[in-house]
Order: structure tokens, then sequence, then C-alpha cells
């Protein structure tokens, strides 16, 4: 008898391990469920996407680039600038975790000009980059450049972190390194 309850109590345990460990995404398609943009994940005990880098969403139906376009007001702070405001226009790059503003930084301490355009690459995990880039043909170099961003309470992205401007029309090099308080989208 001790025996019977002790295999049923076995039969139990493994009943109740395998119904905890079910796979809720199984016989599911990511093609279907993600729209083909995005991977099956289990998001508790239900089945849900990880959208790949350039999309968002709850079936990854959306590019993250496309989402973030339109105007933003922008409030910086550089080391040789100063404090700055300016508003950029953002559109979608060349593909969906890539953004275009115009212009990016500015103005120039020195030539009072506008640094247009520079593509940002956006991550889904709320990250940013821009690549070493000479945008424009006047030897003022963005280096360095990345931050994070999210959305507001009203929906809208908001973009932070710093970037380096290298001056490079002489022999000695100098910097600017800039704080992006924040570039909102309006």
């Amino acid at each position: 008898m001790k025996k019977i309850f002790m295999m049923l109590g076995i039969a139990s345990m493994i009943t109740l391990i395998s119904s905890c460990t079910s796979d809720p995404c199984k016989d599911k398609s990511a093609i279907e469920l993600c729209s083909g943009k995005g991977t099956l994940a289990d998001k508790n005990g239900t089945c849900g996407c990880n959208c790949n880098d350039g999309y968002t969403g709850t079936k990854c139906e959306t590019e993250l680039s496309a989402s973030m376009t339109g105007s933003y007001s922008n409030v910086e702070n550089g080391t040789k600038s100063g404090n700055i405001s300016f508003t950029s226009a953002v559109s979608k790059g060349s593909t969906p975790d890539k953004i275009k503003m115009t212009p990016f930084a500015g103005p120039n301490p020195a030539s009072g000009a506008f640094v247009n355009p520079i593509v940002i690459n956006v991550k889904n995990n709320g990250t940013w980059t821009i690549d070493a880039i000479e945008p424009d043909g006047d030897k003022y170099w963005i280096t360095s450049a990345s931050g994070t961003w999210t959305k507001n309470n009203s929906g809208k992205h908001v973009f932070t972190g710093k970037y380096t401007v290298e001056d490079r029309t002489s022999a000695n090099i100098t910097y600017d390194v800039v704080t992006i308080t924040s570039w909102t989208q309006l």
C-alpha cells in the first residue's frame, strides 16, 4: 500500500512539473503571430513576440523608425558650445532600425552652421548610436555618440545621451562634448 501511495505521489509530481513547464508557443508560427519580424517567446504563460531590431508592436507590425518620425525639440549642453536649443526633423532611414535627423547638432560655435543630416541607429532595447561621421564636408566630426530613448507619458519619443564634436579644421583638434538633455518628439 505504501508503494502505491508513493507511486501516486511521484506521478502527481511529474504531472505538476510538466504542466508548469508547458510551452505556450508550441504549435504556433512566428511568421503568423509576429508578422515574420520576430521570434516567439513565453510572455508570462502566453505566447508573444520578441521583435527584431527595427520593429515594435505586439505582433512586430510597426517599423520603429516610422513611429519616431516628426519634429523634435532639442535641448543640449556642450563643453564649448554651451546651452543649445533647436528643432529637428526626423525621417525614416534606409532600414527600420535607422532614422535620419536634420539638423542633428548645432549651431556650431565657430561657424554658426548646423550639422546636417545624420543617421541614428535605434535599437528595440531603448538604446541608440551613431557611427563616427563627417556628414557635411566642414571637417567637424561627430564621434562617440550614444544614449537611450524611451516614450514619455504622452507616448512621444525622448532621447538622451552624449556625443562629441571633433573640430578638425586645423592641426590642433579640439573637442566639444555635448550632453543631450532631451530630444523630445513634438
